[in-house]
C-alpha cells in the first residue's frame, strides 16, 4: 500500500462531506481564518472558493506572508494578473469532473471503496509551489490537510448561525480568527501575527549606481514588470514556469529590454536579484530614465533599494498599458 493511502482514508470522507455541505453558498473567498497546527510555528489560512459559481475549492495559504499576498490580490484585483495566485504557496482541494481525473486518482478512489459513478465531481489534492505547475502534495502536506479540512468543516458549519471577525491585513501582518490546537483540544482565538521572512532585496552596488549616474538623464518614463509566463518548461525536474523581466518605454510602447529568469532557488530570491538586473540592463542600453513605473508591490522594496544613490523616481501604478501590450506581443513571439 502506498504511504499516502493512509492519509487518503481520512482525507476523502472529510472532503466529500465539505463538498456536500457546499459552504461556498454562504461564505466568501475572503472569509479567511487561520489554523495553527500542533508543533508548528507557521499557520495556514483557509479560504473557501466558489461563491461566484465558477470554481469550488478549499485553499490553505502557507504562512502570514502568503495570507497577506492573497488578501492584497483580493483588495486590488486591477493591479494583479489571474496567475498571481500561483505565486503564493498553498495547498488546494478542488473538485474536478470525474472524466478529467488522472488514472492514479481514479485507482485511489476505487481502492477506497467508492464508485466513481456516484458523483460527477471528486476531490483533487494539490500543492502549489510558486513558479511551478501544480504538484501532488508531499506526505507532510497530506498529513496537514487532515486537520485543515476538519477545522474548515467546523467553521463552515458554525458560520450559518455565528458571526466571526475573519482575517484582515494589518501594517505588520494579519489579525483575526484562528483555530488553535492546544493539548489535543481545538479552540477559537483572535490574534495578530507578523509577516514571515522573505529574502532581503539584493542592493545594487555603488559602482552600478555611479555608472548609471554618468549617463545623461533623459525625459524618459519606463514601465517595468516581472511576470510569470504560462507555458512551463517541461524538460526539467521539477518543471517550472519561466519569468520575464520587461522594460518598456511608456510613451511609445517600445520594448527596450526583456530577459527570461528562472524561479531558482525560489521565486523570492529571483525577485530579490531583479533590481540589480534592471540596473545593468539600463546601463547596457545607455538609458537613464527620470521615472520607472511598476505594478507589483513585490518589486517595490527591491527596486527602492537597488535605485538608492540614483535620481530615478519609482512610482507604483495599478495599470501598465505599455507593458500589457508588449507582454501580449512577446507571448505571441515566444509561442
Amino acid at each position: 500500500m502506498k504511504k499516502e493511502s493512509q492519509f487518503f482514508k481520512e482525507l476523502y470522507p472529510i472532503a466529500l462531506e465539505l463538498q456536500d455541505l457546499a459552504p461556498w453558498q454562504w461564505m466568501y473567498e475572503t472569509d479567511l481564518f487561520g489554523v495553527k497546527l500542533p508543533d508548528s510555528d507557521t499557520p495556514y489560512f483557509a479560504s473557501i472558493m466558489g461563491s461566484s459559481g465558477q470554481f469550488n475549492a478549499f485553499s490553505f495559504y502557507d504562512g502570514v506572508h502568503a495570507a497577506n499576498q492573497f488578501l492584497q490580490i483580493q483588495e486590488h484585483p486591477g493591479a494583479t494578473r489571474p496567475e498571481d495566485i500561483m505565486l503564493i504557496p498553498h495547498l488546494m482541494v478542488s473538485f474536478d469532473d470525474r472524466k478529467f481525473l488522472q488514472l492514479d486518482e481514479r485507482i485511489q478512489i476505487e481502492e477506497l471503496g467508492y464508485d466513481l459513478k456516484e458523483r460527477i465531481q471528486w476531490p483533487v489534492f494539490q500543492q502549489i509551489i510558486p513558479g511551478h505547475p501544480h504538484l501532488f502534495p508531499t506526505l507532510d502536506k497530506l498529513r496537514d490537510l487532515i486537520p485543515l479540512l476538519e477545522q474548515t468543516l467546523h467553521i463552515a458549519r458554525r458560520t450559518r448561525h455565528e458571526e466571526f471577525a475573519f482575517i484582515e491585513r494589518t501594517k505588520e501582518g494579519v489579525s483575526g480568527l484562528f483555530r488553535i490546537s492546544e493539548s489535543g483540544q481545538w479552540r477559537d482565538g483572535y490574534t495578530e501575527m507578523s509577516s514571515t521572512y522573505e529574502p532581503a532585496p539584493i542592493p545594487a552596488s555603488g559602482r552600478l549606481a555611479a555608472q548609471l549616474n554618468r549617463i545623461p538623464k533623459q525625459e524618459l518614463v519606463l514601465e517595468v514588470d516581472l511576470a510569470m509566463m504560462l507555458s512551463p518548461v517541461m524538460d526539467k525536474d521539477p518543471e517550472y514556469f519561466p519569468f520575464v523581466l520587461l522594460l518598456v518605454e511608456k510613451d511609445t510602447g517600445y520594448i527596450i529590454h526583456f530577459e527570461l529568469l528562472t524561479p531558482h532557488p525560489s521565486v523570492g530570491e529571483m525577485v530579490a536579484g531583479s533590481g540589480r538586473k534592471l540596473l545593468k540592463s539600463m546601463i547596457e542600453k545607455n538609458i537613464h530614465p527620470k521615472e520607472i513605473q511598476i505594478r507589483s508591490s513585490r518589486l517595490q522594496p527591491v527596486l527602492n533599494k537597488s535605485l538608492t544613490g540614483t535620481s530615478v523616481r519609482l512610482e507604483v501604478r495599478w495599470k501598465l498599458p505599455a507593458v500589457e501590450e508588449a507582454m501580449a506581443s512577446l507571448m505571441d513571439f515566444l509561442g
